[in-house]
């Protein structure tokens, strides 16, 4: 009973990716003070008003489920349904804890496009010779 609680005040957390482009991979790196009473850990995502279980081994979810002191998990190929809190899950033979959340925003990489191609389309520069415009479209 002893041993639980005090491995019960220890910490759990999860560091890694807030912000991402559609299209990408975030990342997430869990921090776990092991105890002998471990049994399992789990990767949640918040989905439909609770906390699910991710299935970290499939095109979409690369982790681990053995690594019990520095948990990895990837999102590969990110998209709107992703921005999601995820967090851990630690099991003993006594008690459940979970880390902190993340929260996983993605951004769109098709409203940053256009506004470069605005930047390029207006753009103007001056040099010693002459005022020179960028013209992308005729």
């Amino acid at each position: 009973m002893l041993i639980s609680l005090l491995f019960f005040c220890q910490d759990v957390w999860i560091e890694g990716t807030e912000t991402v482009h559609e299209g990408e991979t975030a990342s997430f790196c869990g921090k776990v003070h092991f105890h002998k009473s471990m049994r399992h850990l789990k990767w949640q995502k918040y989905q439909n008003d609770g906390y699910i279980d991710i299935n970290v081994h499939n095109e979409k979810y690369e982790g681990s489920k053995n690594d019990l002191e520095n948990p990895k998990l990837k999102v590969h190929k990110v998209n709107a349904e992703d921005e999601v809190k995820y967090r851990l899950e630690i099991k003993t033979n006594s008690f459940t804890k979970y880390s902190n959340t993340i929260t996983l925003k993605v951004t769109s990489i098709s409203g940053e496009f256009i506004f470069i191609i605005l930047f390029f389309y207006l753009f103007r520069w001056t040099t010693s010779y002459g005022t020179y415009t960028v013209q992308l479209f005729q």
